[in-house]
Parts: C-alpha cells; structure tokens; sequence
C-alpha cells in the first residue's frame, strides 16, 4: 500500500514537474551541496554516537537531514517486510528494534542526474542513484549485510540554501544474512609480543650473591588455526623469540689447583667484588597447541597452551668486572699477588664478549585473551601469556672459572649446573580469517 501511494504521489508531481535548466556554476553548486547531504547521510546512518549508541541528539541530527517525517525509507535494515517503506521516525524505531550497536555504511558511485526537476514555483528536486553498503550485527546475534543500488530524491529551494532527502526508494531486493565466517574457526594469526624475558642461572654456591634484572623484547609469531569441533582449535606456528638478561655476581671467590710459569703446582684464587654480565639469546620458535574460544558474539575469549620447540639462531654475552689472581704455594705457606709478570695481576678491569654456547629449547606457552571482530575476514587479537622453559640450554660443562688471567672471562653461563629461558607479556595481533 506505501509503495501504491508512493507511485500515485510521483505520477502526481509529474502532471507539474518539468525540467529546469541551470547555469554550470549554479549546477555544480547544487551537485556540491547535494553530495554533502548525502554524505552527512552516509555519517549519521552508522548511529554511532560519542557516548553510545543511537542516542536523541543523533537521532534529532538524522531526522533534520529529510524534508518531513513523511519521507519516505526503504527498509535496508531489517529482514523483516524487506520490502516495505517507512517513515523516518517508524524508520529510526526499526533500527532500534533489531540493533544495540553501531553499523558500518558506505554510499559509493554517486550519480546526480540533469536537468532538475522543478515542482512549484519556489521548489526543485534531483534525482540521485547511489550504491549502498551496509553491514551490522544485529541483536539475534548475526551479521546482517545489505549492497545494493538505490535511489535518493533530494528537495532544494529556490535560493539554493536548503537542501534536504525527500525519499529514498529502491528495486525490490531481498537483502542478505550469512553466518560470519570467524565461526568456523579457520584462521592465520599475526602475533607481536611485547615481553619481559628472562635468563636464569643454577650458580650452587654462588647463587645468594647473583641477583638479575629482565629484559625487555617483542617477539614475533604466524601461526595457523585448524578448528576440531566447537570452539576447540590446533595451533601449529613458527616465530621468532629473544631472551635478555642483565646478571650482577657479588664477592666472587673461587680456588683450584694449577700450575706456575715454572710448572709448580700452587692454589690459584681469583676473585672480583662486583660482576655485571649482560646476556641475550635469540631463537626460531616452532609451535603446537591447542586453543580454546568461547563462541560468543563480538568478543570470543580463549584460552591456549602449546608446546614449543626452539632452535637458537644467534646468542652472546658481554661481561665486566675487576678481577685480582693470586697464587698461595702451600708448601711455602706463602700467597704471591701484585705481580703480573708471573700472572698474579691485582684490580684488573675486564670487558669481555663472545658467543654463548647454548643448546635448543623446549618450553611450554599458555596464554589467556579475546579475540574482538572486526570484520568477516578479520579479528583483532589481545591476551596475555607466559612461557616457561622446561629443559637446560647450557651447553657447557659446568665450571666455577670465570676467568683464569685478565685475558679470559668464561661467562656467567659456564658455571651454571643448570640454566633455563621464561618470559611473559602481551599478545597483539590479527587473525585473517580463512
């Protein structure tokens, strides 16, 4: 019946209508202010407002772009009656009905066409076809979509001043509802970590004076998510992962027996007050795990762990400290120091780097986050993890020598009986939906 009275209101208009001609300047000044309109429209149709959504002063905001509540809208909306027309405000009351959150629209290849039609002495219309896209997620909880070709009359005045939406009608079209693809579960994830890595080291008897400090580092990850049932994944993943500490050893003193220039055995004492050794391990990550997501709406909360396998692609150390050597012959009962031309130097500043000797890794990952829709083909990522090694990466057999002569530091790491990785951090990133 509306779109019967529509059709009688058009065949009405057109008994007075003609076409009216205007100068270029005042065509492009009408086709700018028409393009604004709509593109007020294009703003105001999301009904995303500052503090929420759909509130009365965007509703006030949307209702001053059309001539009259008499206007009319197609029903783009809603599945219900897709077909029929409304009124502005039945239209804003549809709306409310079947959404709580803001949609996405999009007018596209905007078409103004010419001359004009004049309807009374003071008044014009223009007839505008435009493409529209819509999408939302309504509140059954379902992405509703609508694309689609329609067509906005527009109403101005004669002083060219006002210029408001008479109607907007369209070809019958039966819009779209899907079940968005995120719900099955397929998925390729770009993951950056921003963590506190740390290094951590078994000394035995020297373990009370070894204090650390973390280090901070982003790790990296791709992984692919192979859904099982219902919320239940496989995670399969490669990356990249560095560990950074800083150590501080105090009151370092260690005694072993050895041999002078003369190759007289003695006890050799080596010693240093304060010893700073900065430490970083870097490895590519290989990933298996399980992930599960709870499948609820916009937001999914999951929760993951995994196994990790980790082979070590670049490692060093940088230590310093000052370092006495002394020599006590118990034979004699005599302790030689000071004397550097026999290898017994005194406060000795040493700064020394080379590369760590390390074995792979395995370690165990859990992380808890949400995953937050964006789109059909995309999620944004955000949790929060830990990983703890589970195995000994020291390849060294374990010594208490740090240094035997200011031209040698062993590292840290070489006394350590047993020395294993641990980080934890924020998880950032995107799954691409497959």
């Amino acid at each position: 019946m509306k779109r019967l009275i529509l059709i009688i209101n058009l065949l009405f208009a057109a008994q007075f209508a003609f076409a009216q001609s205007f100068s270029t300047a005042k065509q492009e000044q009408i086709n700018n202010e028409i393009i604004k309109l709509l593109k007020n429209y294009e703003n105001l149709s999301t009904f995303k407002a500052e503090n929420g959504f759909m509130n009365v002063n965007l509703q006030q905001q949307f209702f001053s772009l059309f001539y009259s509540d008499t206007s009319y809208i197609f029903n783009d909306i809603a599945l219900s009656k897709p077909q029929e027309q409304y009124n502005v405000t039945d239209y804003l009351q549809l709306i409310r009905a079947n959404y709580e959150s803001a949609l996405s629209v999009k007018l596209q290849n905007i078409q103004i066409e010419y001359p004009y039609l004049r309807i009374s002495k003071t008044e014009y219309i223009a007839n505008v076809s435009v493409h529209k896209k819509i999408a939302g997620f309504q509140k059954n909880n379902q992405i509703y979509s609508f694309d689609h070709k329609i067509w906005i009359t527009v109403w101005f005045d004669k002083s060219m001043q006002v210029f408001k939406i008479y109607r907007i009608g369209i070809i019958p079209y039966e819009p779209e509802i899907y079940t968005p693809k995120e719900d099955k579960g397929y998925a390729l994830q770009f993951i950056a970590a921003p963590s506190k890595t740390k290094i951590e080291h078994d000394l035995s008897q020297y373990s009370a004076n070894l204090s650390s400090e973390t280090g901070t580092n982003v790790n990296f990850s791709l992984i692919y998510r192979q859904p099982i049932f219902s919320g239940l994944a496989i995670l399969l993943g490669i990356g990249k992962s560095k560990y950074i500490s800083e150590f501080k050893l105090n009151n370092y003193i260690n005694e072993y027996e050895s041999n002078d220039l003369d190759n007289e055995k003695y006890v050799r004492i080596v010693s240093s007050d304060e010893i700073i050794e900065n430490e970083e391990i870097s490895y590519i990550d290989f990933q298996l795990g399980i992930q599960y997501r709870f499948l609820t709406n916009k937001v999914k909360p999951f929760f993951s762990i995994s196994g990790i396998y980790s082979k070590p692609s670049k490692s060093k150390y940088i230590g310093s400290g000052t370092f006495n050597y002394q020599g006590y012959y118990p034979q004699y009962n005599l302790t030689l120091y000071n004397l550097e031309q026999y290898n017994f130097a005194e406060n000795k500043d040493i700064s020394y780097w080379s590369e760590l000797n390390v074995k792979s890794n395995f370690s165990i990952n859990s992380e808890l986050g949400i995953e937050i829709f964006l789109s059909e083909s995309l999620n944004f990522i955000l949790g929060i993890y830990y990983r703890k090694g589970l195995t000994n990466i020291s390849n060294y057999e374990p010594s208490y020598i740090l240094s035997d002569s200011p031209d040698n530091y062993t590292g840290i790491m070489n006394a350590s009986a047993n020395t294993t990785t641990g980080s934890f951090g924020v998880s950032i990133g995107f799954n691409i939906i497959l």
